[in-house]
């Protein structure tokens, strides 16, 4: 197949959670042709803009570039004269939009609907335009790839499509997400690991010894308030041993009112906001923790949740959208909304040796049950069918 791809993610120093699974897919489909079914047989066209970065060079490989100004002209004009020159027989876009025009088969991603579900992260305009352009193209695409039954359910009710047409497939814990400690194993497992490997992190990002892990943005859906609130509700004496790092990105637009919040509890000493988290550094910061917590209200899928697991972590995620469905019985489940049922739960696991030792088992077996070969085969089944 030859096979177009919208790279617009593929960003130098700034890989999102889309790009991210994009490139998985991609690096397994060229550097490891013998583990994906019939990769040799498909050659990949990315359509880029004069920000895009492909790190790599394969000769089952090519780059377009397609200077963007106006992105509507870029999506809608510019990409299908391109698309037609290339003779494409499947056109891949990870968005919830795609050209209304194109000369050849539309595979859409759609990860989820959060701007339906929480308008007011988005503003009215950017929401009627993501309404009518995800119901514009789920219809015209010849087939809908989604992260999780859940969302596929909110794919179906919202924008009446047929479920038919609406493959699911799971994301792909990297391998580098793995216990980097040599106690931690089935046999037996330590009642916390303190932030003792990859000093160079722990400086730079400020990591305590002991320590309460968030990864995410700080959008309201994520709940990050409700886990400071809960934490603050933490006996003394844990909170002196265990702060609680919030690996987000201060430039996050949401950051002063979670650094409002932080100051109103009187926190400031007890929870570390890190900053931008560079890709590589976040299976030692997954390691060096106690504990993660992932109270959203709703995702697509949640992928941070089996990383901590894959890096041998207990869970404590929300019992909303699609999180149980990812996590299994291998976390405890919480109602995100409940800041003493959250607050109640992180005791019970950083007190409890017994049931972190069996929910770090569970995890581990738990996160390997979704990898990126299954991910890339499951992304290429669809293309060919369509």
């Amino acid at each position: 197949m030859k096979i177009g791809i919208d790279a617009r993610e593929f960003k130098a120093g700034r890989m999102t959670g889309i790009g991210r699974y994009l490139w998985q897919f991609l690096e397994y489909c060229l550097l490891n042709e013998s583990r994906v079914n019939s990769a040799a047989t498909n050659k990949f066209i990315l359509f880029c803009n004069q920000n895009t970065w492909i790190p790599i060079e394969h000769p089952n490989l090519k780059n377009v570039i397609i200077p963007e100004y106006l992105t509507i002209l870029w999506d809608q004009v510019f990409l299908p004269l391109y698309v037609l020159r290339e003779k494409l027989d499947v056109f891949l876009t990870p968005y919830f939009k795609a050209p209304i025009f194109l000369s050849c088969p539309v595979v859409l991603i759609i990860n989820d609907l959060i701007p339906l579900f929480f308008p007011e992260e988005h503003g009215i305009q950017k929401r009627l335009y993501f309404e009518t352009m995800c119901a514009i193209s789920a219809r015209r695409a010849k087939k809908i790839i989604t992260i999780s039954e859940h969302s596929k359910h909110d794919i179906v009710r919202f924008f009446q499509v047929d479920d038919k047409k609406i493959e699911v497939v799971y994301l792909g814990v990297e391998e580098r997400y793995k216990p980097q400690d040599s106690r931690v194993n089935s046999a037996t497992t330590v009642v916390v690991r303190p932030a003792s490997a990859g000093t160079p992190a722990r400086q730079r990002y400020n990591l305590p010894y002991k320590y309460i892990l968030y990864v995410g943005n700080l959008s309201p859906h994520k709940n990050v308030s409700g886990l400071i609130k809960s934490y603050a509700k933490l006996p003394v004496n844990l909170r002196e041993e265990y702060k609680l790092v919030l690996g987000a990105n201060k430039k996050d637009k949401y950051y002063p009112d979670t650094a409002k919040l932080i100051e109103k509890l009187e926190l400031t000493e007890e929870v570390i906001v890190t900053g931008f988290i560079i890709e590589e550094h976040l299976p030692v910061i997954y390691n060096s923790s106690s504990l993660f917590v992932f109270p959203s209200f709703y995702e697509g899928f949640g992928l941070p949740p089996l990383e901590a697991m894959a890096c041998g972590v207990p869970v404590i995620a929300s019992n909303a959208s699609s999180i149980p469905e990812v996590v299994g019985d291998a976390a405890m489940l919480i109602g995100p909304e409940d800041i003493e049922e959250i607050s109640s739960a992180i005791i019970k696991v950083l007190t409890d040796e017994n049931l972190r030792r069996s929910m770090i088992d569970k995890g581990l077996a738990r996160a390997k049950q979704f990898t990126p070969e299954k991910m890339a085969q499951g992304f290429l089944k669809v293309l060919e069918a369509a």
